[in-house]
């Protein structure tokens, strides 16, 4: 029986739940949002591509410098996109698709218009938007 990427991803990657609170670079703190932690998948040497991601394959490389980032019901950091998960830690992650929108600021960048939307591993059905600073592209 062959095992996919995805399931080894979400038996092993951080598939940890807590609460947690935004990095300062996100706008206001926000409790009782589940946070998944991305680690490295054992047995993968990730090797992301330079910039910022774009979803070219169906994984991308997430580095949080440390910090949090929200993932985003929609590709805005506005007050009307609401944080629907929180990532942390540094790995592979799932994506869908990268798009150009609303302003984020993130990962030490300012002025990016770039996102990725991410699947949550640890709550299957569950994804949001990160900004695409933070990623690098990784097939």
């Amino acid at each position: 029986m062959r095992i996919s990427k995805i399931s080894a991803v979400a038996a092993v990657a951080a598939a940890t739940i807590t609460t947690g609170v935004l990095a300062p670079a996100d706008a206001a703190p926000v409790s009782g949002v589940p946070t998944m932690t991305v680690t490295q998948t054992p047995g993968t040497t990730a090797r992301p591509a330079a910039g910022p991601g774009t979803c070219s394959g169906s994984w991308i490389y997430v580095d949080t410098l440390g910090g949090e980032i929200g993932a985003r019901s929609r590709p805005d950091a506005d007050a009307g996109s609401t944080i629907v998960f929180i990532v942390k830690g540094t790995g592979l992650l799932p994506c869908r698709k990268g798009v150009t929108s609303g302003l984020a600021n993130a990962c030490g960048v300012t002025g990016s218009h770039a996102w990725v939307l991410v699947q949550n591993v640890a709550k299957p059905g569950w994804s949001g938007y990160i900004p695409a600073v933070c990623t690098s592209d990784y097939s």
